[in-house]
């Protein structure tokens, strides 16, 4: 919040009150990361020379941007979801939506690659799906 605070020059409370609430704000704040930053994955998921490109770039892809210099660590969803308060249960279940939804569409990606042919009948693609997201989200 300070840093933002600091870009804009307006107090937290006025911050708030532009997006309605605290919690409108942090939610505005979530899906520009998920548009930006955060989207790594599903540019990954979207090669289009084959699930074995998307599946190859995701990791590195989920490193280089948990780890640029002079930029926060990790994701912004995860950090968030570890450093909640009680009162924020609603925030919460709203969080567990969004990681739920990026690792279905990790489920997805395997499904379609199944029916596609470029895996075979039979591959785990949920097993698969929680370990990729997993390792990029957690």
């Amino acid at each position: 919040m300070a840093d933002l605070v600091a870009a804009t020059g307006l107090a937290s409370a006025r911050l708030y009150a532009a997006f309605g609430s605290k919690q409108d704000l942090f939610r505005e704040a979530v899906a520009r990361y998920e548009a930006g930053d955060g989207a790594f994955a599903e540019k990954a998921l979207e090669a289009t020379d084959g699930v074995r490109d998307a599946f190859e770039n995701l990791l590195p892809d989920a490193v280089l941007t948990y780890t640029r210099r002079g930029r926060p660590q990790g994701c912004m969803v995860v950090s968030a979801a570890t450093n909640y308060a009680a009162e924020n249960e609603a925030v919460m279940a709203w969080l567990t939506t969004q990681r739920k939804a990026r690792t279905q569409g990790i489920i997805d990606r395997l499904e379609s690659a199944v029916q596609s042919g470029e895996l075979k009948p039979g591959t785990a693609v949920q097993a698969l799906g929680d370990y990729y997201a997993r390792a990029c989200w957690r």
